[in-house]
């Protein structure tokens, strides 16, 4: 698999491949750097990781991302913490949207959003 399809901290990202299936752990620290570092898509960062993520996607069999909550933790944020969060959002709702399955994990416990496929539902 060629992780730097993800971006250009593909190397930074802590990817797994067995047996055709990816899991793509810690949207939210592609995000940030995506954002923040120097050589990083800046502004355009959402775009940007989710093209990487389509190239990946097409090098295996299943996609699994993991990624952060975002906006349950208050409202009123220092800095630039809102392009920050503004930008993972962006990302998790495009990736949900073309998504077979969606589940958000709780103390451990999973909930299906969307599909499902035979797993147990929470």
């Amino acid at each position: 698999y060629d992780c730097h399809g993800i971006g250009r901290f593909g190397s930074r990202l802590r990817i797994v491949l067995e047996r055709g299936v990816i899991l793509l752990e810690d949207m939210g620290n592609l995000v940030a750097n995506e954002l923040y570092d120097s050589e990083g898509a800046g502004q355009d960062a959402a775009q940007a990781i989710l093209r990487g993520v389509e190239r990946l996607h097409r090098q295996g069999s299943h996609l699994i991302v993991v990624s952060n909550e975002v906006f349950r933790g208050g409202a009123d944020y220092a800095g630039d913490t809102d392009a920050y969060l503004l930008a993972l959002a962006r990302v998790n709702n495009a990736l949900a949207a073309k998504a077979e399955n969606v589940c958000r994990v709780v103390c451990g416990i999973p909930k299906f959003m969307k599909g499902g496929n035979g797993f147990d539902r929470a």
